[in-house]
């Protein structure tokens, strides 16, 4: 079925190991039903094999997601060089102990054995355990808080590290498993919806109809900050990051690699102020979580906001550093579009926490 490639670039291949080939290549050629197809994507060479990452063939409706090619360690693909028609020969195969052809007539992705599930499972029982025990004081509880907390992001780290390497790499993920991903991160953040939604209830039950012990909202005695201060300065910050993040997304599509950089970078370092700015109205509040009921739903809500954005602060962190790395292109950059996409949720529920919490609550 794949008749010819024909390569513009030069690469070699260097005692059989890997060689950070993180270079754009054009395929001039492309032998299949007789198309020409001028793609543009990342390829790496390990193993002795050739691998271009995913070429999406829309022809017939068929998706080829990944080819490789045997080459011995001591030839080289040069300028012009053309590769073809290389029939596989069992014997070549056990030596390297590969497969050299990978075709499947569906478009999705069929995952292989990960230890980081049930990992991440254990871990996070061991978090949920160990802040129980936290909180009702128990010996080592603080510690075990701790190692719990270590070891489920290392765990979810290295889980994310093999998707990168699957959609980046190998190849794995076609139209169609980037549709299901993102309806997963849309279901997921509609999860985090309800969290919050949760957290307004809250609020809104507290301050509507105050227990007589309160008599008023705020409750006597408490000195609320100023929202026209620090929430209104975190409120301009906010709302400037979530148009640089969609400033470097419209970049990123249009190949505008600085652009998107530079607006990435940017909405990094407006929301590492805005951290900042967040942590220092807490050191100066007045009250404190024990407060009354007012300070525990004041700390909740802007305290799992803050969460968020911390959390959403590393996902866009780690997106830059895959455009630093030339991992991303114009159009395949499905984590990059979900962390603006969870960016600008961020986003909206600080418009409401600001608007009730502060104004209306204050």
């Amino acid at each position: 079925m794949i008749k010819i490639f024909k390569f513009k670039d030069n690469y070699n291949l260097i005692n059989n190991k890997f060689i950070n080939l993180f270079k754009n290549i054009k395929t001039s050629y492309l032998g299949f039903n007789n198309t020409k197809l001028g793609l543009t994507k990342n390829v790496f060479i390990y193993n002795n094999r050739f691998n271009p990452s995913i070429f999406d063939l829309k022809t017939n409706g068929v998706k080829f997601f990944s080819t490789s090619f045997p080459i011995n360690s001591s030839n080289t693909i040069g300028k012009g060089d053309v590769v073809s028609n290389l029939q596989p020969t069992l014997a070549f195969e056990k030596t390297l102990g590969v497969e050299r052809y990978k075709f499947q007539s569906f478009p999705f992705h069929l995952v292989e054995q990960s230890p980081w599930p049930i990992l991440t499972s254990f871990t996070l029982f061991l978090m949920a355990c160990s802040a129980v025990l936290y909180f009702q004081g128990f010996f080592l509880g603080g510690e075990l808080l701790s190692l719990g907390f270590v070891l489920t992001a290392s765990a979810m780290a290295l889980w994310f590290r093999d998707c990168v390497i699957e959609g980046t790499y190998l190849g794995d993920h076609t139209s169609q498993v980037q549709a299901g991903l993102n309806l997963g991160v849309i279901l997921f953040i509609v999860s985090e919806c309800l969290a919050f939604f949760s957290v307004f209830w809250a609020y809104f039950h507290s301050s509507l109809a105050p227990a007589i012990e309160i008599a008023s909202w705020p409750p006597m005695g408490i000195i609320t900050p100023d929202p026209f201060t620090i929430p209104l300065l975190n409120t301009i910050l906010l709302l400037s990051s979530g148009a640089f993040i969609t400033w470097a997304h419209h970049a990123l599509i249009q190949g505008n690699r600085k652009g998107a950089i530079l607006g990435t970078l940017f909405t990094l370092v407006l929301a590492i102020i805005f951290t900042g700015f967040q942590a220092f109205e807490y050191l100066e509040s007045s009250f404190s979580f024990a407060d009354s009921v007012f300070g525990t739903v004041f700390y909740a809500s802007t305290g799992l906001h803050g969460m968020h954005v911390i959390v959403g602060t590393i996902f866009i962190t780690v997106g830059f550093i895959r455009i630093i790395n030339y991992h991303l292109t114009d159009s395949h950059h499905l984590g990059f579009e979900a962390s603006i996409l969870y960016w600008h949720f961020v986003d909206v529920v600080w418009i409401f926490l600001f608007i009730v919490v502060y104004y209306w609550g204050c």
